[in-house]
């Protein structure tokens, strides 16, 4: 087996299914651009999050897939086809890119400013030393 990213377009919808085990995976086929002409990829993905990647598409949506490939051959009217499966390990599409965008563009939440009792006020004043002068930060200046 290879390990690939293809990226193409979703010829159907994608498919949730259940294995006999009972562990849910998701099926999709891309239709995949070539040099000369187009080839189809059967992804299936088994993880959560490649899972839900794939369910939030529909036919005709853009989407890359990445991990473990085995190219396919079928004949159909004597004519022989050629495609490849993927075991989706990952799923990106321009949904989960611009999210990404998103989050790195978007402002930082400002610290929020520490709330200061009236007690608290009041100690700091009484331990100010209000008998020091202008003269008295002179000495503190660097030039």
């Amino acid at each position: 087996m290879l390990s690939i990213l293809a990226s193409g377009t979703l010829v159907s919808d994608p498919t949730q299914k259940t294995a006999a085990s009972g562990r849910l995976y998701v099926r999709a086929t891309l239709r995949v651009a070539t040099e000369d002409d187009s080839i189809l990829v059967s992804a299936v993905a088994f993880s959560e999050t490649a899972c839900q990647a794939l369910l939030a598409l529909s036919k005709g949506d853009a989407a890359a897939v990445s991990g473990r490939a085995k190219l396919t051959t079928w004949e159909r009217g004597g004519e022989t086809n050629f495609g490849m499966s993927v075991v989706a390990e990952q799923v990106l599409t321009a949904y989960a890119l611009e999210k990404k965008r998103t989050r790195a563009t978007a402002k930082p939440a400002e610290p929020k400013a520490e709330r200061v009792r009236p007690a608290q006020v009041a100690a700091a004043l009484a331990m100010q030393d209000t008998s020091a002068g202008i003269a008295d930060l002179a000495d503190d200046l660097p030039f």
